[in-house]
């Protein structure tokens, strides 16, 4: 279960310019920062990914940035997520845990993370994510009990299909499902392993 407070802005539209999306999220995590009196981090795929952002790399340049491949140490605060994928969340989460994560869409969805977590929608203030349907929250959280090895077991493969198999056609949404995962702490190789299961079942 997450301890962090949310925020995310959606890539929702195709002609938004990411610098605007990346100014919405840098002034959410540098207020928050303020409030918890610790300095936020950027956390990104790549550490070129960020750079022609303005707002992203002079937050990085004074605060930090992190990405897959590095972290430093022991860091624990408020971050903004750029654009992350699953792996860049996970890793992203953890270091945010009792603090403020703050994540911009990009092409990997963050719909399911964001509806489990409650973010808050930088574009709509006063808005958060819309929650699942609680029928299905309760069909994933099932699915969730069973991936303590991350679907990777037989027993934990079986269960997943048998789940996923009663689901209605119409919440059989991969991307919803994954992001719920991991916002419940499933790993980014456990939702890996669901998603060659659902693939499969399809």
């Amino acid at each position: 279960m997450h301890t962090y407070q949310a925020a995310w802005v959606p890539d929702d539209d195709p002609h938004r310019d990411w610098g605007v999306a990346a100014d919405l999220a840098v002034a959410w995590i540098l207020t928050k920062a303020a409030e918890q009196g610790t300095a936020p981090i950027v956390f990104s795929n790549a550490m070129e990914s960020i750079r022609s952002i303005e707002s992203l790399d002079r937050l990085a340049s004074r605060y930090g940035h992190a990405t897959l491949r590095s972290q430093p140490p022991g860091r624990r605060g408020p971050v903004l997520a750029y654009v992350p994928t699953y792996e860049a969340l996970e890793d992203a989460a953890g270091m945010a845990r009792d603090s403020y994560l703050c994540v911009v869409e990009g092409s990997t969805s963050m719909a399911g993370w964001a509806s489990a977590v409650g973010a808050e929608d930088l574009l709509r203030p006063g808005q958060t994510a819309a929650p699942l349907d609680p029928d299905l929250a309760k069909e994933l959280d099932s699915l969730v009990f069973y991936g303590n090895n991350g679907w990777g077991d037989q027993f934990g493969k079986q269960q997943a299909r048998r789940l996923l198999a009663n689901l209605r056609p119409e919440w059989r949404d991969s991307a919803i499902i994954c992001g719920y995962m991991l916002a419940k702490g499933r790993s980014a190789q456990g939702v890996k392993n669901l998603t060659k299961i659902m693939e499969k079942a399809a």
